[in-house]
């Protein structure tokens, strides 16, 4: 009989020790959050960190900025600054890099908003830009791309001298099927000198738009050469807006406001990619070889789109291609949550989000974890574009140009 009864504790004892694992990795899972609110397919996700309690959604800080320095045009060098992708980038002394579109330069002020000289010129030699589409650095190196000549001039940081230029021929790619009919979308620099480099699909115009799901945007791992050298690493659904009849001619890829779409960025520190869809605040977390590595959601109400507001804001007192779908289109209901996220140079994420008051963006700073750190409002028409060593860069319009503004972060308890 007493055999029997250490038998049944043995059993007990187990199980209760699988009920305790069980637990622990539904906590580990769900971490910080009441399992019911969460919505199923968040629930589904393996690893992901919920903050829904009411003291994480309490910022560890109060967060203010302070005004240091403008930088832009000079009496003797006329500084034409912004564009859609990244026109910024500052080094680890505080040196800053504005591109110039329009005179196809790029601009270098000391930390103090002193002029130290140009970079580059407009021309189709080995130093020289028929455009500049984006720069990116790796703390040595500025890469700064040429999307009409098809490639990447690469400058020195420190001696601001020309260094080489990468061709960015599609054509120099061969042996990639799955490449066939794709084009450069952009890249990201990481620390060691290879690039991130992520492809879309040029795209058949006639396809019809049900069939466009199956369109991938991917993701290798490029060195120096512009050879690939890795296997896919990450893909996502590509994006590719709306076709529209507009005065007897077809207008192809036209987006809005309102699109959902995939972000992606990298950390510099590990070269992790980080990507969330834009309709929720949900991010995930990948290593560099595209692995899932972990996720973090926060619940977020998305603002109502006023849709007679919208359409006012596009209204220009003519008619053109963009504004005459906009009033005939199905609108969704609600904007997309986030608009743009990247990580600083201290693993800090700051998430871009969409409010109902359509002059600000709110931003959450994150750390690394996923922990609020600070949240504030910002406006729309001063564009925050970068953070390195404790400053933000911003493009602002005064009366006479536009300028890059640098701010320091000050974090308070």
């Amino acid at each position: 009989m007493y055999k029997y009864i250490l038998i049944a504790l043995i059993i007990c004892v187990q199980l209760s020790s699988i009920t305790s694992c069980t637990e622990k990795n539904s906590q580990e899972k769900l971490s910080g959050s009441d399992d019911s609110s969460v919505p199923a397919h968040i629930r589904a996700i393996e690893n992901v960190r919920v903050f829904d309690q009411k003291e994480q959604l309490t910022p560890v800080h109060d967060i203010r900025f302070s005004f240091e320095q403008t930088f832009g045009s000079t009496d003797s060098v006329l500084v034409m600054v912004g564009g859609s992708d990244r026109g910024l980038i500052v080094d680890r002394f505080d040196k800053v890099f504005i591109r110039d579109n329009k005179n196809h330069q790029i601009h270098v002020f000391d930390g103090q908003g002193e002029y130290v000289k140009g970079v580059g010129r407009p021309g189709r030699g080995p130093s020289e830009f028929l455009s500049i589409h984006r720069l990116d650095e790796n703390d040595t190196l500025i890469y700064a791309r040429d999307a009409m000549q098809y490639k990447l001039n690469v400058f020195s940081m420190e001696s601001l001298e020309f260094v080489k230029s990468i061709s960015t021929d599609p054509k120099a790619i061969t042996g990639y099927e799955e490449l066939t009919g794709y084009v450069l979308r952009g890249y990201y620099v990481r620390n060691d000198g290879t690039l991130l480099v992520f492809f879309e699909p040029s795209l058949n115009i006639e396809d019809p738009l049900e069939s466009r799901e199956k369109y991938k945007t991917k993701y290798y791992l490029l060195n120096e050469n512009w050879e690939i050298i890795s296997d896919l690493i990450y893909e996502h659904e590509s994006y590719f807006g709306v076709n529209h009849s507009f005065q007897g001619r077809m207008h192809y890829g036209i987006t809005f406001p309102f699109d959902r779409k995939t972000l992606t960025t990298i950390s510099k520190t590990n070269n992790d990619i980080i990507s969330a869809w834009t309709d929720e605040f949900l991010i995930k977390v990948y290593d560099e070889g595209g692995n899932y590595k972990r996720a973090i959601y926060y619940p977020y109400e998305n603002a109502l789109i006023d849709r007679e507001a919208l359409i006012e804001r596009y209204d220009f007192g003519y008619e053109h291609a963009f504004f005459n779908t906009l009033k005939t289109m199905e609108m969704p209901e609600t904007w997309p949550a986030l608009e743009s996220i990247f990580v600083d140079d201290e693993d800090r994420m700051w998430v871009k989000t969409i409010v109902h008051d359509q002059s600000k963006y709110q931003y959450w700073v994150l750390d690394y974890s996923g922990e609020l750190l600070a949240r504030f409002t910002w406006p729309r028409d001063k564009r925050l574009e970068y953070v390195r060593n404790g400053y933000v860069y911003t493009w602002e319009n005064t009366e006479e140009e536009r300028v890059v503004n640098k701010y320091e972060i000050i974090f308070e308890s």
